[in-house]
This record gives structure tokens, sequence and C-alpha cells, in this order.
């Protein structure tokens, strides 16, 4: 009998990303990538008074879900260990894209949280776009990625790295790669906040402020 093989073929599909315009000139701008289960027009909310003068995008994972059985809230996520290496392609892509539509000569910005943080990681990675600043929030850089590559990426672009006192999620294979990028490069900054796993708007309005953007 013979017997079924993989395949595989790359189709069209729609991606959702939400978008806010900066008023009077772009000062900088921003690619913020969400955490696992969540939606952009929700986690969206948690920057709507940032800077007003910063140019927001936030893409959403190419893949939905019901959070709980078969009906009720939805969330959206980057990839899951099924299919994870064409996942990975797949939104290393549709970031590239989403890049070169709205790319401007102002400052870059890009945050990732929770998941969000191997998502935008793998992208710089990947794409050799250097931000003027990489946010870190809640989660950890891929184990998996290569070290050389990555060691350009921690040598170039500062990066700041913020995490919550009280995060169920937060590990002790968190706190040595966080140590280990202090370590490394002069460019990191660790700074945590009394709070769990979560974006504290307050605190990085703060932080953006103290530099001036």
């Amino acid at each position: 009998m013979t017997s079924f093989q993989k395949h595989s073929i790359s189709v069209q599909k729609t991606a959702r990303y939400h978008f806010r315009p900066a008023e009077g000139i772009v000062k900088a701008q921003w690619i913020i990538a969400h955490g696992y289960g969540q939606l952009t027009q929700y986690f969206s909310q948690k920057f709507a008074d940032i800077c007003v003068n910063h140019e927001l995008i936030i893409p959403e994972g190419l893949h939905r879900f019901y959070l709980q059985g078969t009906d009720g809230r939805v969330g959206a996520s980057w990839m899951t260990k099924e299919e994870r290496e064409t996942d990975i392609q797949d939104y290393l892509g549709y970031l590239n894209d989403l890049y070169k539509h709205h790319k401007k000569s102002s400052p870059l910005i890009a945050f990732g949280f929770s998941q969000g943080v191997a998502t935008i990681c793998r992208w710089i990675a990947q794409s050799k776009i250097r931000p003027d600043h990489l946010i870190i929030w809640a989660g950890v850089i891929p184990p998996d990625m290569d070290i050389e590559v990555w060691r350009k990426v921690y040598e170039e672009v500062p990066i700041t790295i913020f995490v919550g006192t009280k995060d169920p999620y937060r590990t002790s294979f968190h706190d040595e790669m966080y140590q280990s990028l202090k370590e490394k490069s002069p460019n990191v900054n660790l700074i945590e906040f009394a709070g769990k796993h979560e974006v504290k708007p307050d605190i990085l309005q703060n932080w953006i402020q103290e530099r001036e953007w």
C-alpha cells in the first residue's frame, strides 16, 4: 500500500494589525509584538496613551483560536510546536512586508511582550534590521537563535529588559539570560517593576520621557 507523504504549499493570507499614526512629525516608530493568546484590538489599548508623536504598528499573530473550548474569547499566537519552522518563516515574511509598507526615516523601536519577545528577536536577527532600541518585556530570547547573529544584535542595539517582580512565568532561566546579556554588553539595561506578567503603560511612558524621544 502506498503511504502518505507530507507536502506543503505557500498560500496568500490576510494578516491583521492595528496602527496608530503619529500626530505631526513622526518622532519614533514602533513595531510591537503581542504575547500568546492576545488580540491586537485589546493589546493595543496598553499603548493608547504612549506619546502622540510616536507611530505604533501592532501586528497580530497569524493563528487565532478559542482560548477555552469551542466558543467565547479568541486569542492569537505566533507559532506552536506543530510545523514550528514553517510558522516562523511565515511570520518573518509577514513582519518584513509590514515594515516595508510603513518604513520611515524616524528612529525604530522594536518591542516584544512574552511570546512576542521571541518573535521580535527572530525578526531583527533574520531581517538584519537594526532598530534604534529593542525592548524585551517579560520574555526570553529564543535559545535556538544563532549565537553569532544575536551577538551582532546586542553589540549594536541598545536593549532594555522589563520584568515584573511577581511575574509567575519568570524562571531562573529568565534571570540567567538577563544577567548574561548584562555581562556581555554595556548596551543592556534591566528594569524590574512591582507587577506580574503584564505591560505597565505608566512605567513605559516614564521610560520614553526620560529618553526625550
